[in-house]
């Protein structure tokens, strides 16, 4: 059981040594900055003026100390403030740190300082110190909930904080800032770039997004940033550390104080680093040199921790990479300090070509384009990129009278060097080398003609260029490419060849250049004519009508163009006059053709018009009855309506009751039909139940003194006569044998005089 309970023991305490521990009690305000934060001799009269602490029910601070030594944080022990319960600071970072206090108010300060008036839960440490330097600095980390990664509230919400100073007197400087800025540090100052939120921003002071395993319980955090001031010498400063939560009191954030890093220091400058975008450039020094206007009495210098023995000058010259410090002793008897972190970038490693381009004229001059070959001259670095091209390398490396037009540029003597500026991403420059040649074959001249495409004999046509690529290879031994441009220069450059379909670009005669290459480069350049012939101007296809009702008789259609002696004629009936004659419908085509060779073609259709065979469709109700014509036939036809005027519509509305008359034609003259129907109406239902309203079923609208209408019949669903009777009657009673008969749909057929004409149509019979 003993040694059960040592496991146990031993197994909390490793779980508690991988997460940061914190301190509430251990430390008065006055021990945390004076005997934590601060170790300088350059630094006196250390004195905390005031302290605010959330006020939790069970005495829980909101800041005190921590340790951190063991764990993956990047600080051992210090200072950290929050704005919820310390308790809640150390990882891992499996629950959400979200803590409020009773009457745990703002700061006004804050406010002021980030222009803003909704701060709560402000933890506040206050003090006075006198600095015998002219620079003091300290470093911190920026922690919080309010970070969450792949999410838009990163983009959004921040808790907020500063580090104010100023001499007695005086006005506050935040320097709780993004280097050389006064931009605050923020959630949403600082972030990686978040998908579909928002671009990074100061993205090299983040330091990363904490999983569940964090040995602190934040979301997210920076990365080690360091507060910095100018100060003037044995004066008192007043420093006031605030964090505090922004509109409301979730998602709680920290700032963690670096022990004994709040220390006078003398300034050396920016570090040159690849994280910083400034690191060295190969073969550079870089001459570190103290910036204070406190007089120093000695000078030792370090790198990498390790003293540079010998090295007790104002200034050192850094040759190689790593961590520069100087340690000075300051008039005042103490010491500052400061560090430098130099990194080099790597060599910059370039390939020489050399470009070959066919000459005409054996002068050794042509034209070259200098940028057809850029990542072979970068080694294909993605991390290189050219400045320019230049004559001379002195210009090259400096940036200086760089060749105006390097993708055309003819070359001022034979074998020319060009150099060539190459940078890498931090402004370092180094030089490649392109050496200019020329070589002189002949290569023999090509033709090719060929039509119009059609007959507006325009002077262009389609050409397939590969069509000549005999003609000039014929003469050449050795295998070769060819290929074809719009100009003499872009032949040279081999810039914009033209696909093996092409359409002429200057009507009828058009000269192009050919560019002709084996495994060496160019091999000669030479030209290829172009001609294009007009084709026979005949009309377009047309349509003609036949009227099927003059059968056998023919009909003469034309080829569209006169006789010459220069064309020829082919029907698709295999006759070769100028025109025929037909008498059944159908596609007729004609191809004329000239003394080129050229042709045009038009098709003549024959299309046949017969009578229509009509038939109607009545619609509507009773006094908006309309009718629509149906007419199969071949033929384009027109309406009229009871001799009235012809309509393209075969739809008449508003129609009276009685018998009408619809001619239809034919638009092309060849035949009228004519079809005749009567309209009535009826009502949908009748109750006869002897109410004296509806008792009556009878068709509606009919002029009994002149009736178009013979005689009515009833039936029932099945067929079988009910009832039957002349217009002038009443009407139906819904009795058969004067017997009522049940409420069901029952069937009519109107029979007129006329013709055999009939209507029928069903209604109800309701009761």
């Amino acid at each position: 059981m003993k040694r059960f309970f040592l496991l146990i023991i031993l197994f909390y305490s490793s779980i508690q040594a991988q997460n940061v521990q914190v301190d509430a009690t251990s430390y008065t305000p006055q021990q945390l900055v004076e005997n934590i934060l601060i170790n300088s001799g350059c630094v006196s009269n250390i004195s905390v003026t005031n302290s605010v602490s959330g006020n939790f029910t069970d005495g829980m601070k909101s800041f005190g100390y921590f340790d951190g030594s063991g764990t993956s944080f990047p600080f051992e022990q210090g200072i950290v403030m929050s704005t919820g319960r310390l308790d809640n600071v150390p990882g891992p970072n499996n629950s959400l740190s979200d803590d409020n206090a009773n009457n745990w108010g703002g700061d006004t300060d804050l406010n002021n300082t980030l222009g803003i008036n909704n701060t709560l839960n402000a933890t506040i440490l206050e003090f006075d110190f006198t600095p015998s330097s002219s620079n003091i600095r300290f470093n911190y980390i920026f922690a919080s909930e309010e970070y969450q990664e792949n999410n838009s509230n990163t983009c959004i919400y921040s808790d907020v904080f500063a580090f104010l100073i100023k001499p007695q007197g005086g006005t506050y400087t935040n320097i709780a800032v993004i280097p050389n800025t006064t931009t605050p540090v923020q959630v949403t100052t600082v972030h990686p770039e978040i998908p579909g939120g928002c671009a990074a921003e100061n993205e090299s002071y983040f330091g990363s997004f904490n999983n569940s395993n964090a040995p602190i319980n934040f979301n997210g955090q920076t990365a080690v940033l360091t507060a910095k001031a100018d100060v003037t010498p044995n004066t008192v400063y007043h420093i006031k550390l605030i964090i505090a939560d922004e509109q409301n009191y979730r998602y709680d954030s920290a700032v963690f104080l670096e022990a004994e890093s709040f220390t006078t220091s003398v300034e050396l400058g920016e570090n040159h680093t690849f994280a910083n975008q400034n690191p060295l450039c190969p073969n550079e020094t870089l001459l570190l040199s103290p910036q204070t206007n406190q007089t120093i009495t000695g000078y030792q210098w370090y790198k990498d921790d390790v003293v540079l023995s010998g090295e007790t000058n104002s200034t050192y010259e850094v040759t190689t990479a790593g961590t520069y410090k100087l340690e000075a002793t300051l008039a005042a008897g103490c010491n500052a300090t400061d560090e430098v972190v130099v990194e080099f970038s790597d060599d910059i490693v370039t390939n020489d070509i050399t470009l070959t381009e066919c000459d005409l004229d054996g002068n050794g001059l042509t034209v070259y384009n200098l940028t057809g070959n850029d990542q072979t001259l970068l080694n294909n670095d993605q991390n290189l990129t050219i400045t320019g091209y230049y004559l001379n390398e002195t210009n090259a490396l400096n940036g200086n009278g760089a060749i105006a037009n390097p993708d055309t540029f003819y070359n001022t003597q034979p074998n020319q060097t060009i150099y060539v500026g190459v940078s890498n991403n931090y402004g370092c420059v180094s030089t490649a080398h392109i050496i200019l040649s020329t070589i002189q074959n002949p290569v023999a001249t090509a033709y090719l003609s060929t039509c119009t495409a059609d007959s507006n004999n325009n002077g262009y046509a389609t050409f397939n260029l590969s069509d000549a690529d005999n003609q000039i290879t014929n003469s050449i031994a050795t295998s070769v490419n060819v290929t074809y441009f719009l100009s003499e220069e872009d032949a040279y450059l081999d810039n914009n060849p033209l696909t093996n379909t092409f359409t002429n670009t200057i009507a009828n005669n058009q000269t192009l250049y050919v560019r002709v290459a084996n495994n060496d480069g160019c091999y000669g350049i030479s030209t290829l004519e172009l001609e294009v012939f007009n084709t026979p101007n005949i009309p377009e296809d047309s349509e003609v009508i036949y009227c099927t009702d003059i059968y056998p008789a023919t009909k003469k259609i034309t080829s569209g163009v006169q006789t010459s002696p220069y064309y020829s004629f082919l029907w698709s009936t295999g006759e070769t006059t100028q025109n025929i004659h037909v008498n059944q419908p159908g596609n007729y085509t004609v191809t004329v053709t000239n003394q080129y060779g050229c042709s045009s073609s038009r098709t003549i259709t024959v299309s046949a018009s017969s009578m229509a065979d009509l038939s109607y469709t009545i619609t509507g109700t009773y006094g908006n009855n309309n009718v629509t014509i149906t007419a199969n036939g071949t033929g384009d036809y027109i309406y009229a309506l009871d001799l009235g005027d012809y309509q393209e519509e075969a739809t008449f509305y508003d129609l009276s009751i009685g018998e009408h008359t619809v001619y239809v034609s034919d638009t092309n003259g060849c035949s009228t039909s004519s079809i005749t129907f009567n309209i009535i109406n009826f009502p949908n239902y009748f109750t006869p139940n002897n109410d004296g309203v509806n008792d009556y079923w009878n068709v509606i609208g009919d002029d009994t003194s002149n009736s178009t209408i013979n005689y009515i019949e009833i039936f029932d669903r099945y067929g079988k006569p009910i009832y039957s009777f002349k217009p002038n009657n009443i009407g139906w009673d819904g009795t058969y044998h004067n017997i009522p008969l049940p409420s069901t749909d029952y069937w009519f057929v109107v029979h007129f005089n006329n013709n055999n004409n009939s209507y029928q149509n069903n209604f109800s019979l309701l009761r």
